[in-house]
């Protein structure tokens, strides 16, 4: 996989039990995983609707990458936590 690399966006939304549970926008998280997943199948869902995934992503994912939109930009592999890799 010598020069391999990908590109991926993301609307991360945290739980209490995330591996650091605090963003910009929130310092303490404290919804459980099942409600981290309800709220990202509602965002799913108005993506689906139409809504633009970019602007949804900078309003409400709790990544720093929300200030681009989600964006993560181009990666290789081993450059990316396994779970996401």
């Amino acid at each position: 996989m010598q020069g391999t690399q990908w590109r991926a966006s993301h609307l991360l939304v945290k739980h209490r039990g995330s591996r650091r549970p605090s963003s910009w926008k929130e310092e303490k998280v404290t919804r459980t995983k099942e409600e981290a997943i309800a709220k990202l199948e509602g965002f799913r869902q108005r993506i689906v609707d139409g809504e633009d995934f970019a602007k949804l992503a900078e309003k409400e994912s709790e990544c720093g990458s929300h200030e681009r939109g989600g964006d993560l930009g181009w990666f290789g592999p081993g450059e990316m936590q396994q779970a996401f890799e």
